[in-house]
Order: C-alpha cells, then structure tokens, then sequence
C-alpha cells in the first residue's frame, strides 16, 4: 500500500474524524483562474483497487495527461465527496494570488465539509484557510504525502486544464490548450503579439509590463 494511504490512516487513526483533502492549482499562471477542490475518499474501497490504479493516486504534478485521465475515469469507485471551486483572473488581481488560492480552497472545503459529520480538513502547504470553522491541518508537500490531498490535486488538476482548452477556443491564437496559462516561453511569445485577453491577470508582471509598455487600459480585458 502507498504511503500516501497509510499517511491517511494514521491520521484518522490519531483523529477519529473524516478527512478532507484540498488543493488547489494554477497559483503561478498568467491566465485563466485559481481552482482548488476538496476530496473525502472511502478507504476500503480504495483498498479493493488493483495495485496499478492505485499507484495512480499521487501528487498530480508528477502523473501524466494521459494517467491523470486514468485516475479521474477510476475515482469515482472510491470518492466519497468532492467539490471544485473557480477563482477567475479578475478576482486574482482584486485579492492577490494567495487571498484567491484560500478562497478557491474554502470554497470547496465549505461545499463538501457541510456533508460530513466530524470533517478534519488537510490543507497542501503551510497557510491555513482563513475563516474555516472546522478542524484544519497545514501539510507541507501534502499532495505527495495525502491520499486525499493527492486525490483533490487530480481533480484540480484535471478541471483547470480542461477549462483551459475550453479557454483556447474562445480566445483563439494564444495557444492556451498548450500551456495551461502558465508564463511559458510560447505564452509569452504570444502574449507579446497578441497583448492581453479577458482571461489574464493584469498584476502578474509580465502582463503589467506589457500593458504599461502599450499603455494600455485595462478597463476593457
């Protein structure tokens, strides 16, 4: 069994409580939003899956497209609840990058905690989210540690970048299905011809400097 899963059971083990996994993806992007989801998983289900679909069930980051795509088709045997929250470009530069990446994550974590009796929240990395009302846990590199953590990455993951896509056909030219909306050597090159669109944050420096050098307004993005 991963160790991402017996990280889990000492946990619940320690807590008696239902644990919710959250995290969130796209901090470091130029374009689109912050998206965070929160996982509750059942771990004996999880138990009856064969040794290579578990092996699927680690920080996203370190999965392929085409393997992301396999945990998503295989997570519904074991997923308990979960709930994926969107924090557009406009409200990342209203808040800032981390006041929108704790939103996007008490968000989900409000929407999936509410079903649960006795939640515990495990949140990725090192900032707790403001406001939460119930139990919470900062876990450092959380999704290569937490099943759950590791289950609300993929999700996370998978939802933003089929957003992005959607994104690529309604602001065609910056080839947005190719690098997500992160500061790519492609996405800039096309931000450099094409300037802005809607979906680009306008306080991340390279749009601002951009938009300062056209000064350019952004009142109409």
């Amino acid at each position: 069994m991963s160790n991402l899963y017996e990280f889990d059971l000492k946990m619940l083990a320690s807590s008696e409580n239902d644990l919710v996994g959250v995290d969130e993806v796209g901090r470091g992007c130029l374009a689109g939003p912050v998206v965070a989801a929160a996982a509750v998983i059942d771990y004996k289900k999880f138990t009856k899956l064969s040794d290579p679909i578990k092996s699927l069930f680690i920080d996203s980051k370190k999965l392929s497209p085409k393997k992301r795509q396999l945990a998503l088709e295989n997570m519904s045997s074991f997923l308990k609840q979960s709930y994926i929250a969107e924090v557009d470009a406009q409200e990342v530069d209203r808040l800032n990058i981390l006041w929108a990446s704790l939103k996007a994550m008490y968000l989900a974590v409000n929407k999936v905690s509410s079903e649960c009796l006795k939640p515990l929240v495990l949140v990725d990395g090192n900032q707790k989210i403001p406001k939460l009302s119930i139990a919470q846990e900062t876990v450092v590199k959380g999704d290569s540690k937490s099943l759950c953590i590791a289950v609300a990455s993929i999700l996370a993951k998978e939802h933003r970048d089929q957003l992005m896509k959607q994104m690529d056909i309604r602001y065609p030219g910056y080839e947005f299905s190719k690098h997500v909306g992160y500061g790519t050597k492609l996405h800039k090159e096309k931000l450099d011809q094409l300037g802005p669109c809607h979906i680009h944050r306008k306080t991340f420096a390279p749009v601002k400097k951009l938009l300062a050098i056209h000064n350019v307004s952004t009142s109409h993005l």
